[in-house]
């Protein structure tokens, strides 16, 4: 999608498509609250809301995508230990109480605090989502300071990659098969793709030997 069309897209999105899907969830809400006693009628309404909810997270990516040419950066030291475990704490909430995550000491980094939580948040919401189902699910980050780059490794137990699309692994709305059956709107990575390119930095990812995927994050 060129620029033009992302951007013209994004405008739609959030002006005509926005009001109208804020008054259909209001009024959802208020049935929601008046069924609770009506089982089916409750569900189907509940179905309805989670999905208007997945709605608006893909219009709010899709503008974060168009946004990301022209945000001005502003450096910044982050404390990369709080801003992860902030982010493990909201991902362990909503996509896997059972998931085990190994931190080690994460040094940090002078970059865009929104633009690297952006980052972050998307890549190990990806680990904890996709290990959640496993046996044992397992995330480890860890982080090191080498000559030239300050390097984060993200690995997880997970579902993996398939080999024939990793190529396409940060194309957006692009879903893995073997993600379907997980929530998401194939956004996330394209977002992670276009924010560590305007931050110089770069992306390389790994399939493990026995299970699950391994993201190294360079700025």
């Amino acid at each position: 999608m060129k620029n033009e069309e992302l951007d013209s897209f994004s405008y739609t999105l959030s002006h005509d498509l926005g009001t109208p899907l804020t008054v259909i969830k209001l009024n959802l809400q208020q049935l929601y609250i008046k069924l609770k006693d009506q089982e089916d009628d409750f569900n189907k309404i509940k179905t309805i809301l989670d999905q208007i909810s997945n709605m608006e997270n893909l219009m709010q990516n899709i503008l974060n995508i168009s946004r990301l040419r022209t945000t001005d950066i502003i450096y910044e030291e982050v404390d990369m230990n709080h801003l992860i475990n902030r982010i493990i704490e909201d991902c362990i909430k909503v996509y896997g109480i059972n998931t085990k995550v190994d931190l080690d000491l994460i040094p940090n980094i002078k970059e865009d605090k929104t633009l690297i939580y952006q980052v972050f948040q998307n890549v190990i919401s990806n680990a904890v989502k996709y290990s959640s189902e496993g046996i044992k699910p397992f995330v480890k980050i860890k982080g090191t300071d080498e000559p030239n780059y300050t390097i984060y490794t993200i690995s997880d137990n997970g579902i993996g990659i398939p080999e024939n699309q990793i190529n396409d692994l940060f194309k957006i709305f692009k879903r893995l098969d073997n993600a379907k059956t997980y929530q998401g709107n194939g956004v996330g990575l394209a977002i992670v793709n276009r924010i560590m390119n305007r931050l110089n930095g770069k992306i390389e990812v790994i399939n493990n030997q026995k299970r699950g995927t391994t993201f190294k994050l360079y700025f």
